[in-house]
C-alpha cells in the first residue's frame, strides 16, 4: 500500500495497516456510547495535519462505520467498513481495501480519543458533524 493510502486510513481512526485477509464482516458487539457521528478535534502522529483537513465518523447501532476525510486539498474520499469492540479495543475492518487494524479507545466527557500504537498515532474526536470554521459542513 503506497503512503497516501495508509495516512488515509490512519485517518480513518488509526485505520492503518492491511492485512491480506478478505475475512466476512465480525460478529458485531458495539459500544452505544459511539453510536453517532463524530468529528476531529485533534490528529498527532505521522504528520497527518498537513494532508487531513477533517474526519467525520458516523457509527451505527450494527457494527457499521462510515468515515468521511476531506484533505487538505479540498478532496475528500468515504470509506465504509465494520467495527467491533472488545473492552477499551476497537478493531476496524474495511473490506474494499482489505485492511484491519486495531486501536485502544477511551470516552471522556463528550470526546473520543483513538490511539493506534503500531503507527503512533492518536486521534481526538467529539460528538456531532464535521464543520469548517464558518459553521458550514464538511460532507
Amino acid at each position: 500500500m503506497g503512503r497516501n493510502a495508509a495516512m488515509v486510513l490512519s485517518a480513518v481512526l488509526a485505520v492503518a495497516a492491511v492485512s491480506g485477509a478478505n475475512a466476512a464482516p465480525p460478529t458485531p458487539t458495539v459500544d452505544p456510547h459511539l453510536v453517532g457521528a463524530w468529528h476531529t478535534v485533534s490528529i498527532d502522529g505521522d504528520a497527518l495535519f498537513f494532508i487531513v483537513h477533517g474526519v467525520e465518523i458516523d457509527f451505527d447501532e450494527n457494527g457499521s462505520f462510515t468515515a468521511r476525510i476531506r484533505f487538505t486539498d479540498g478532496q475528500t474520499e468515504t470509506k465504509k467498513g465494520h467495527y467491533v469492540v472488545h473492552g477499551d479495543q476497537i478493531e476496524f475492518s474495511i473490506p474494499s481495501l482489505k485492511a484491519k487494524e486495531t486501536a485502544t479507545y477511551s470516552i471522556e466527557g463528550r470526546d473520543l480519543r483513538f490511539h493506534d500504537p503500531s503507527f503512533g498515532v492518536t486521534i481526538e474526536v467529539a460528538r456531532g458533524k464535521a464543520q469548517d470554521s464558518s459553521g458550514h459542513d464538511l460532507f
